[in-house]
């Protein structure tokens, strides 16, 4: 029984000490001197974009960067009915970055689609629509961030 026991200790005391923690954790060090921000595009998707990007800046860091963004996005017919009404849209988000980290320029393309129902409430569809754009501006930022941490 005590030979159990203590496998079982020595177990979990290995796996649960493997030093693994998450990318984009609260406790992350993520810290961006952002000197110039500028984004075009769609209002909506630049909103999301902005306040994300927002959160990692951090004057005191030595990493100076510069980024100019512009969005896209669009809603388009994927699937109609038999009396032509659109059953089923698709949304396609794309990014275009160019990041200038110590006169170092880096142009990163982002694209991102999703197809969606249609609903038969409008408010519900552009709420829908709405969080869609938000998810996809989390996808875009966290990828930016991956990109910058590459940039020495």
């Amino acid at each position: 029984m005590n030979i159990k026991t203590l496998s079982l200790i020595v177990l979990t005391f290995f796996l649960f000490n493997c030093g693994y923690t998450p990318m984009f954790s609260s406790s992350s060090q993520t810290k961006l001197n952002i000197e110039k921000f500028s984004i075009s595009g769609d209002r909506d998707l630049n909103n999301f974009i902005e306040e994300k990007v927002k959160k990692f800046n951090d004057k005191t860091s030595n990493k100076k960067i510069s980024i100019i963004a512009k969005t896209n996005y669009s809603r388009e017919t994927q699937t109609k009915d038999k009396s032509g009404n659109t059953t089923q849209y698709k949304l396609k988000a794309n990014v275009e970055f160019l990041v200038t980290v110590n006169n170092t320029t880096l142009e990163i393309d982002l694209n991102e689609s999703l197809s969606m129902n249609k609903l038969n409430d409008e408010f519900e569809q552009k709420n829908y629509e709405k969080s869609t754009k938000d998810q996809f501006s989390t996808i875009f930022v966290n990828r930016l961030l991956i990109n910058l941490s590459r940039i020495e």
